[in-house]
Parts: structure tokens; C-alpha cells; sequence
């Protein structure tokens, strides 16, 4: 039997109108939130490695918020520690907003072991994704995609 396990990274680049998950747009806390979660993770390792012994296959999504939004640093970080203990994931989700995607991250994301991209698309229509607050429009989507094609199988 597979078990999840979630990772909430709070940072936004704004708050969405409709939007009810804990989120903050000062990414300047971006450190102190890495070093606090690093160590958790670290801290929970026994039941981390529990998990790891007793559940033969293990997903991991990364949410938030917007992961994406992480320096690639701290990305790289978190992934790792996550790995030092749970070492039976068959599914590695991040999550990730088109207005923050580049190559270089899903480089980094690919490199590390996620193998699932969750891209947040609430529209397809410019007129709507203003209404709802998103920061980005459908040529980001579009772009977000077609860079995520190249480096996992869609």
C-alpha cells in the first residue's frame, strides 16, 4: 500500500482571490523557512525512516504555495534532505506556477529525481485568469508546458 507525504511551501508571488491555503508573498523569510523545514525533516527522520521501512512504495508532493518559486539552492536542499529518508518514492511531485518556471528548474527538478510535474492552470482564458488573480496569462502556460515537455513525459 503506497503512503503520501506533503511538503506546504507557503511562498506566493501574490495571493489569489479565491485562493484558501496558507500562503505569504515575502520571500524574503525564503531562508529561515528552508533552514526550519530542513530542520524538521531532520528531526522527524525516525518516523521518516518508519515510513521508509514499512510502506514499499512512497509518493511525495511538494505544494504550496509555489514551490517554484524557491531559489534553485533551496530547491536542491529540500529534495535532498527529503531523499536522505524516504528513499522508496515512486511517485516526486512539485509543484509549480507558470510565471515561475524556467529550464533551469525543471533541469534541477529532473536531475533530483521528480518525475511529476504539477503545472497550476485554473484557465486557458486571459480574461479569466485576471478575474481570478493569477499572476500569469495563457502565452505562460503555453511556454510552461512546452519547457516541461522537453525535460518529463507529458
Amino acid at each position: 500500500m503506497p503512503l503520501g507525504i506533503y511538503f506546504h511551501i507557503p511562498f506566493c508571488k501574490k495571493k489569489c482571490n479565491y485562493c484558501g491555503f496558507y500562503s505569504i508573498t515575502d520571500l524574503s523569510l525564503e531562508k529561515n523557512f528552508i533552514d526550519a523545514l530542513l530542520t524538521e525533516i531532520e528531526y522527524k527522520k525516525k518516523i521518516l525512516k518508519q515510513i521508509n521501512d514499512k510502506y514499499n512504495q512512497t509518493t511525495v508532493f511538494i505544494g504550496g504555495g509555489t514551490p517554484s518559486l524557491l531559489s534553485p539552492e533551496n530547491i536542491i536542499k529540500i529534495i535532498k534532505k527529503i531523499r536522505e529518508y524516504v528513499v522508496k518514492i515512486k511517485e516526486f511531485t512539485i509543484e509549480v506556477n507558470p510565471e515561475s518556471l524556467t529550464e533551469d528548474k525543471l533541469k534541477i527538478f529532473r536531475d533530483t529525481g521528480i518525475n511529476r510535474i504539477s503545472i497550476g492552470v485554473q484557465s486557458f482564458d486571459d480574461r479569466i485568469l485576471e478575474f481570478l488573480g493569477r499572476p500569469h496569462r495563457l502565452k505562460d502556460v503555453t511556454k510552461s508546458l512546452e519547457m516541461a515537455n522537453k525535460y518529463f513525459e507529458c
